[in-house]
C-alpha cells in the first residue's frame, strides 16, 4: 500500500503502542463516545475502479388495436476496491471502565480494538433481463396494459475468491473445509463441498419474473371523469459492499475484535494467545493460520434479489371548464430485503460468578471481556469454536408495507396560470 499518498497524522506505531502491524502508517482510526473521532471509514484508505458494459434493444409493433413492444438488456460489470479503514486499526473508548469516554481515553482502558488487513474486492456481474408488453385499446373507452419481464438474480463473482459461507450443520458434525485446513468447523469457502457453484456464494435464480398490468376506463365516455389503476412488481439488488464482511474476514484480512484487554491501550495484543495475528499474507495458503475468535461473514445461499410490489387506484374528475379533481389510493409492499444476522451472538449469563464451558470462572459473568467465551457457539462446543467470533450473516429478514390516500385538486384560472393542492396521508398498515 505504499504507493498511496497519505498525509500523516500519527498512528499506533508512533505513540509506542506494543506489537501493533499499521498497514496505513501514519493513521488510527481512534473514536472516543460523544467526544471526537480521527480516522474513520474510507479517510484511511480507499481505492475503487468500476467498469460497465451493456448492450439492449427495444422493439416496438403497432397491430391493430395493439402497441407491442419487447426488448432485452445484457450487462457485464466490473468492481475492484480497496478499503484500508480496519488497516490502522479502529480504537474505541466508550467510558465503560471509568464512567466517561474522554477519561476512558486519557487512561488508555480501551474498550474494543477491531483489525483487519485492507479488504481488497475484485468482482464481477453479470445481469440479463428481457420483457414483452401489449398496450390493447379494447375500444373507445378502455385501454389494457399488460407485459411480464424476466430479471434473472447471479450474484456478484469474487474473483480473488474472498469470500465465506457458515454451515451450522457442518459446525455440529465437525466438517471443516477442504480449502483452509485451519479453518473453524462450519465455514465453507470456493470449493468446498456445499459451496455454491461459482465464487458469489450463491445459488443463481433463473425464476425471477415480474408482471405488469394496468388499466385506463373512460368511464362516461366524454373524456371528464376517467379510472386509471395498476399493478406491478420490480426487482433490486446489493451493491458489492456487502461483501467487504467476508472480504476482510480470515484467512483474507483477519478481521478480529479484542473487548476489553487487560493490557489496554498500551498492549491490547498481550493476552491474545500468540499475539498479534498481523500482518497476515496477501494470498492465502492452504495451510494458513485462523486467530481467535475471528470475526466473519457469511450469505445465505439461497438468498434472491429483493422485491417490490406497487399497486394504485385513481379515480379522475373535471369539474366546469377549470377545476379537475382526483382521489387515489396507493399501495406497495417489499420483501425480501436483505439485513445481516448475527449467527453467532453473546448470550447474557446475569452478572453474578459464572463457570464457562472453557473451565474458567468469572467474578463477573457477562461483561465485554469475556463476550467471546460466552457466544452460542461457545457454550456449545468451546474447543471447536475457539477461533469463531461474530458471524454476519446476510439473509432476507426484511419487509415494508406501505398505503396511502392522495386527494389532488387543481384550478387552470388561465391558460398562463395554474394552482392545484395536493394532499397525501399514509394509512396505518
Amino acid at each position: 500500500f505504499a504507493h498511496y499518498h497519505l498525509e500523516k497524522f500519527f498512528g499506533a506505531e508512533d505513540v509506542g503502542v506494543k506489537g501493533f502491524y499499521n498497514y496505513v502508517p501514519g493513521v488510527m482510526g481512534i473514536t472516543v463516545t460523544n467526544a471526537f473521532q480521527t480516522g474513520s471509514g474510507g479517510s484511511v484508505l480507499f481505492n475503487a475502479d468500476t467498469k460497465a458494459y451493456q448492450v439492449s434493444d427495444d422493439i416496438a409493433l403497432v397491430r391493430g388495436n395493439h402497441q407491442l413492444a419487447f426488448g432485452g438488456q445484457v450487462t457485464y460489470w466490473k468492481h475492484y476496491t480497496i478499503d484500508g479503514q480496519r488497516g490502522v486499526g479502529l480504537w474505541t473508548f466508550d467510558g465503560s471502565n471509568t464512567g466517561t469516554p474522554l477519561a476512558d481515553f486519557l487512561t488508555g482502558r480501551l474498550f474494543q480494538l477491531e483489525q483487519a488487513r485492507p479488504g481488497v474486492l475484485d468482482l464481477n456481474m453479470w445481469y440479463l433481463a428481457g420483457y414483452v408488453q401489449d398496450a390493447w385499446k379494447m375500444g373507445s373507452r378502455v385501454t389494457l396494459n399488460g407485459g411480464v419481464r424476466w430479471e434473472p438474480f447471479f450474484g456478484q463473482n469474487v474473483r480473488n475468491k474472498a469470500v465465506s459461507n457458515f454451515s451450522l450443520d457442518n459446525f455440529k458434525k465437525g466438517v471443516t473445509s477442504t480449502v483452509y485446513k485451519n479453518a473453524p468447523a462450519g465455514l465453507v469457502y470456493p470449493g468446498d463441498p456445499g459451496f455454491p457453484a461459482g465464487s458469489s456464494g450463491l445459488n443463481k435464480t433463473w425464476l425471477n419474473f415480474a408482471p405488469r398490468a394496468g388499466l385506463a376506463w373512460d368511464v362516461m365516455g366524454d373524456g371528464r371523469m376517467a379510472v386509471r389503476s395498476s399493478y406491478g412488481i420490480g426487482y433490486d439488488f446489493q451493491s458489492a459492499s456487502y461483501l467487504f464482511i467476508s472480504a476482510t474476514a480470515p484467512p483474507y484480512s483477519s478481521r478480529v475484535r479484542v473487548n476489553n484487554p487487560p493490557g489496554g491501550l498500551d498492549d491490547p495484543w498481550g493476552a491474545t494467545p500468540g499475539g498479534s495475528p498481523h500482518p497476515v499474507p496477501e494470498s492465502p495458503t492452504a495451510d494458513v493460520a485462523f486467530p481467535a475468535f475471528g470475526a466473519f461473514g457469511a450469505i445465505d445461499p439461497d438468498i434472491n434479489s429483493t422485491r417490490a410490489q406497487s399497486w394504485n387506484v385513481i379515480l379522475e374528475r373535471q369539474i366546469g371548464s377549470n377545476w379537475q379533481a382526483s382521489a387515489g389510493y396507493l399501495g406497495s409492499y417489499i420483501d425480501r430485503i436483505w439485513g445481516q444476522v448475527q449467527v453467532n451472538p453473546g448470550v447474557f449469563l446475569g452478572l453474578g460468578p459464572c463457570t464457562l464451558p472453557n473451565g474458567v470462572t468469572y467474578p463477573v459473568c457477562s461483561t465485554t471481556a469475556n463476550l467471546d467465551q460466552r457466544r452460542v457457539l461457545s457454550l456449545q462446543n468451546p474447543a471447536a469454536s475457539a477461533r469463531l467470533g461474530p458471524i454476519d450473516k446476510h439473509a432476507a429478514v426484511g419487509d415494508q408495507n406501505y398505503a396511502a390516500l392522495r386527494l389532488s385538486v387543481q384550478d387552470r384560472k388561465s391558460t398562463r396560470l395554474n394552482s392545484s393542492h395536493v394532499s397525501e396521508s399514509r394509512m396505518p398498515s
